[in-house]
C-alpha cells in the first residue's frame, strides 16, 4: 500500500520570552517533538492523547497553518513546505479538514450553497457550472436534500451542520481529510451516524483520514492504525486491533482504562492520576514518569527511544 502522507522527525517549538525589560532569556514550548509516521491511501490514522499533547499543532502543520521548526511533511512524495503557489493550490484541494464545532466552523451569514462553495471558489480551478455540480454532488454524498442549499446553519441540528461541513470538505474531491474531533461536540445519539457516514465515504471514495481524538472508544470504529501522543512525542503506534487487544505503553493502558470506565471498552489497567505537565517545563527522562504506575529509576533520568516490538508495533518505554 502506498503512503499518501509521510511525517519525518516533525518538530514545532514556540518561543516564550521571560518577562522583564532587560530580559533576553528565551524558553521553548515543544508542542511537537520529533514525530514520524505515515498515512496510507484509503486508510485512517488516528492520533489520540489528552488536551495539550500537540495533536492540534500537528494538524496545523499538515494544513500549512504552521511551519515546522524541523522535519518534513511529504504528500505523495513532495515536501509541502517547498511547494510553489500552484502546487499549494492543488495541495489545499487534495487535503481538506472538518473541525470539532460544526456551528463555529460555518459562517452564520452564508447559505449552505455558499459554504460548500468556499474551497471551490478559493481555488480558482473550476467554472461556475462545475462548482454548481460539485456542490450538489457533495450534499448528496452526505445525505442532505437539495433544499438545504438555500438554508442557513442555524436552521440545522448539530449533526446536520457537521454533514454540511463534511460536504464542504468533499467538494474539492480530496485524497486526505483531517478530522479534528469530528463528533465530540455532537449528541451521543448522532455520533454513530456521523462516524458510519465517514466510514462509508471512505470506502466509496477511497479517502484517507487523519483522525484527531482523545476518546479511544470513539476512534476504534474507524481506525486502521493508532498513534498515542504525550507531550509532543509519539509513545506508541500500532494497528488498531493489535493496539486494543495488547496496549504496551502504561499511558496507552491508562487511556483505555478511562474509556472502559465510561462503558466503552474492557480494560483492567488503572486510571491516570494527576495532570499532564506543562510542555514549557517537561519532566526529565521519560515525560510520563511522574504519572506512571510502573516507573523505574531509569525513567527519571533517561528518555526512552522508540522500539519496534514487532514489525507493526512501536513503543517508547523502558519496560521493553
Amino acid at each position: 500500500m502506498n503512503a499518501l502522507l509521510e511525517i519525518q522527525n516533525l518538530k514545532k517549538y514556540f518561543p516564550v520570552r521571560k518577562r522583564g525589560i532587560f530580559s533576553r532569556e528565551v524558553r521553548w514550548v515543544k508542542a511537537v517533538d520529533g514525530l514520524s509516521f505515515h498515512i496510507d491511501e484509503g486508510q485512517t490514522f488516528s492520533v489520540v492523547g489528552e488536551s495539550g499533547c500537540g495533536k492540534t499543532t500537528l494538524s496545523k502543520m499538515i494544513l500549512l497553518l504552521e511551519e515546522p521548526t524541523e522535519g518534513t511533511v511529504l504528500f505523495q512524495g513532495n515536501d509541502i513546505n517547498r511547494m510553489n503557489r500552484g502546487q499549494i493550490k492543488k495541495y489545499r484541494n487534495a487535503v481538506q479538514t472538518v473541525f470539532q464545532d460544526p456551528y463555529g466552523s460555518l459562517s452564520p451569514r452564508l447559505r449552505v450553497r455558499s459554504i460548500v462553495d468556499e474551497p471551490l471558489h478559493a481555488s480558482g480551478l473550476y467554472t461556475k457550472e462545475e462548482r454548481r455540480e460539485r456542490i450538489k454532488r457533495a450534499l448528496e454524498e452526505v445525505n442532505m436534500d437539495q433544499d438545504a442549499m438555500n438554508r442557513y446553519p442555524h436552521e440545522f441540528s448539530g449533526g446536520q451542520r457537521q454533514r454540511v461541513a463534511l460536504a464542504r470538505a468533499l467538494s474539492t474531491r480530496p485524497s486526505l481529510i483531517v478530522l479534528d474531533e469530528p463528533v465530540s461536540a455532537l449528541d451521543v445519539s448522532v455520533r454513530a451516524n456521523v462516524m458510519n457516514l465517514l466510514k462509508d465515504l471512505q470506502e466509496g471514495l477511497g479517502l484517507a483520514y487523519l483522525l484527531i481524538a482523545h476518546d479511544l472508544a470513539t476512534v476504534r470504529h474507524m481506525s486502521h492504525r493508532i498513534g498515542v501522543m504525550y507531550l509532543g512525542r509519539m509513545v506508541e503506534e500500532a494497528p488498531s486491533e493489535e493496539f486494543y487487544s495488547q496496549p504496551l505503553h502504561p499511558y496507552s493502558q491508562a487511556l483505555l482504562a478511562a474509556a472502559a470506565s465510561r462503558g466503552g471498552l474492557d480494560c483492567d489497567a488503572s486510571l491516570l492520576e494527576g495532570e499532564i505537565p506543562s510542555p514549557l517545563d517537561p519532566p526529565p527522562g521519560c515525560h510520563f514518569h511522574p504519572r506512571c504506575p510502573r516507573v523505574m529509576d531509569i525513567c527519571r533520568k533517561v528518555a526512552p527511544v522508540s522500539k519496534n516490538v514487532d514489525s507493526n508495533h512501536m513503543v517508547s518505554c523502558h519496560l521493553y
